[in-house]
C-alpha cells in the first residue's frame, strides 16, 4: 500500500450519501407538497445524512491513516536498520584493511 494512499472508503461514502441525497431531494421537490413541509423534510433528511455520515467518514479516514502511519514507520525502520548494516559492513572491511596492513 502507498503511504500517500487517500482514503478510499470513505470517499466512495461520502459519494453514496451524496447520491442517495440527491436523488430523495428530486423526489421530495417533485412530490407536490407545499414549500414549507418540502423544507422541513430537507432539512431533516441533511440531518440525518450528516449524523450517518460525518462519524463514518471519520472512523474510515482515521483507519487509512494509521495504516499509513504504520507503514511509514516500518520503511523508515527498515531504511534506518539498512543504514546501520552497510555502516557495520563498512567498517569491518576497514578494519580488515588495517589488519592486513599491520601484518605487512
Amino acid at each position: 500500500m502507498n503511504p500517500d494512499t487517500i482514503p478510499v472508503r470513505a470517499t466512495i461514502l461520502s459519494a453514496i450519501c451524496m447520491f442517495v441525497y440527491v436523488v430523495i431531494l428530486n423526489i421530495i421537490l417533485h412530490s407536490g407538497q407545499g414549500p414549507i413541509p418540502r423544507a422541513i423534510a430537507v432539512v431533516i433528511i441533511e440531518g440525518i445524512s450528516n449524523i450517518v455520515r460525518c462519524p463514518l467518514a471519520v472512523v474510515l479516514i482515521f483507519k487509512t491513516h494509521e495504516k499509513n502511519e504504520q507503514q511509514r514507520n516500518m520503511l523508515s525502520r527498515e531504511y534506518r536498520q539498512e543504514l546501520e548494516r552497510q555502516d557495520a559492513l563498512r567498517k569491518r572491511m576497514e578494519i580488515m584493511s588495517n589488519n592486513k596492513n599491520d601484518v605487512n
